[in-house]
């Protein structure tokens, strides 16, 4: 990470690739960010940054604090020196820059190794350079915002034999369970959300659990940003394991 000062702004160059260890000949795209300009206050108007890059589909959001400003939806894998672009297409879209944000929200898991680990660094570098709060949210929370039926299940693909699971009954956090453990208590369930390789899917479909359909995430991440609590403390992956 190098600081230097550009037109009396300190300025901190950070490259994505480099900050999650990765050993590669290319450093990967750089992104430019801007400290110490505005300050975060309670009184601010609401202009949060959030990601999320840990699924198969990753989402980019400026949201303010009754409506989403700007939304972007990526298909695949998001790398780390594709994140900054995404990012900032979001922010102009939105007419927002660095500068105006108030708060960043990512997803910190369950997800692949490395895309959490891109994605918790840029948040944090994020927040120690704006100077602005944060908060890692866990993947559960961000869809079952998007479920109206409370009975639900959250299942999300781990292993071939293994599964994170969250439900109102005997899993109110996200759990490591295996399948068979899962498919026992799915049989009760009204439905299920979350993210399954096609063989758990095919499992949930053949005890008779349907996909509970999910309400856009446009419609529900004003409200579930507002009601974060957001802090200038450094956000960690979420792995499941114990990593």
């Amino acid at each position: 990470m190098d600081c230097f000062s550009r037109c009396s702004r300190h300025v901190c160059s950070v490259s994505a690739r480099l900050c999650v260890g990765i050993i590669t000949e290319i450093s990967g795209g750089e992104f430019i960010l801007y400290a110490g300009l505005v300050p975060y206050h309670t009184a601010c108007q609401m202009h949060c940054l959030f990601f999320d890059i840990a699924g198969h589909t990753a989402t980019f959001a400026v949201v303010g604090e009754e409506n989403v400003l700007s939304f972007l939806s990526v298909e695949g894998t998001v790398t780390d020196d594709a994140l900054p672009s995404h990012v900032e297409a979001v922010l102009r879209d939105a007419g927002v820059k660095y500068e105006d944000l108030t708060c960043v929200a990512c997803v910190v898991g369950p997800g692949g190794f490395t895309s959490l680990r891109v994605a918790v660094t840029f948040a944090n570098v994020l927040s120690s350079q704006l100077d602005i709060p944060l908060a890692g949210l866990h993947l559960s929370d961000v869809l079952k915002a998007r479920v109206r039926d409370e009975t639900a299940l959250w299942i999300h693909s781990t292993k071939k034999e293994e599964v994170f699971v969250r439900d109102s009954r005997k899993w109110p956090e996200p759990t490591c369970v295996s399948l068979n453990d899962a498919l026992q208590e799915a049989a009760d369930a009204s439905g299920w959300y979350g993210e399954l390789i096609p063989d758990h899917a095919k499992a949930m479909e053949e005890i008779g659990v349907p996909a509970t359909p999910l309400l856009p995430a446009e419609h529900t991440l004003p409200s579930l940003l507002s009601s974060l609590s957001y802090h200038k403390e450094s956000v960690l992956p979420w792995y499941g394991r114990g990593w």
